[in-house]
């Protein structure tokens, strides 16, 4: 949950007493996007939340190759009880450790937790819609359907997720993700309809999409679909599985 603000820009003054809390601060500011901050400020009292505390740990680890655990911003939740903590761990930790090297994604890699959770539900009953993730947008105007094809090529090629598969081999879930493939944007018209039937059937078409079967296995877990209502009318529809989704990253 979010909790009101505790200050306005105006109100919020800035001293910060080290190298550390400098750094600490200015990734406060730009997560809770607040001008300053100091010793006192109460991170989610300022406005944050699990997420914006997620981010500010996962930012700190590669900024100082430090291992911080989220539970220590619960727990120092103000900047200099926070920057004290960092501190101390570092003091623990020795020398910074070198940054994290990917992994070749041309070997197939094993699943999350929370992803063989959703792999083994899935398994149990493939059929399902449950664990979709559908949305809808109307899109009136001109419309430049090459763009918007071109637009979603590049977001798969962005992002791995979108063009990950899931099995299992020899009794271990692992997940594979794939090269880049032409993007293939499903069109429907239903233009020819009479006007009074096509928010009907464009209705219909929506639900239908919302409960698209994926199939883990083979891919793809995104699926996009144009409804042409007239040409300057559309319906976009989007749908993806949870195992590749959920409410943070679909924000990104």
């Amino acid at each position: 949950a979010r909790f009101p603000s505790a200050a306005t820009d105006s109100e919020v003054k800035t001293e910060f007493g080290s190298e550390l809390q400098s750094l600490i601060g200015q990734i406060w500011c730009e997560q809770l996007q607040v001008k300053q901050v100091n010793a006192d400020d109460h991170f989610f009292l300022l406005g944050g939340n699990s997420i914006a505390a997620t981010q500010v740990v996962a930012r700190l680890r590669q900024s100082l190759g430090l291992e911080l655990n989220l539970r220590l911003l619960f727990e120092a939740p103000t900047l200099g009880a926070f920057t004290a903590a960092v501190a101390q761990l570092q003091q623990d930790a020795g020398p910074a450790q070198g940054s994290i090297t990917p992994l070749s994604r041309s070997e197939a890699m094993p699943q999350s937790l929370a992803q063989n959770r959703l792999w083994i539900t899935w398994q149990l009953d493939p059929q399902s819609s449950a664990y979709n993730i559908p949305g809808a947008l109307r899109l009136r105007g001109e419309l430049d359907e090459d763009a918007l094809r071109a637009s979603f090529q590049q977001l798969i090629e962005r992002h791995e997720s979108l063009r990950t598969r899931f099995f299992e081999h020899d009794g271990v879930a692992l997940q594979q993700v794939d090269a880049a493939a032409a993007f293939n944007l499903q069109r429907i018209d239903i233009s020819d309809l009479p006007v009074a039937e096509r928010e009907a059937r464009a209705l219909q078409i929506r639900e239908e999409e919302a409960h698209t079967e994926f199939d883990l296995e083979q891919g793809p877990l995104l699926w996009v679909t144009l409804v042409r209502l007239d040409d300057e009318d559309h319906q976009l529809l989007v749908t993806l599985h949870h195992i590749i989704a959920d409410g943070w990253s679909m924000n990104v």
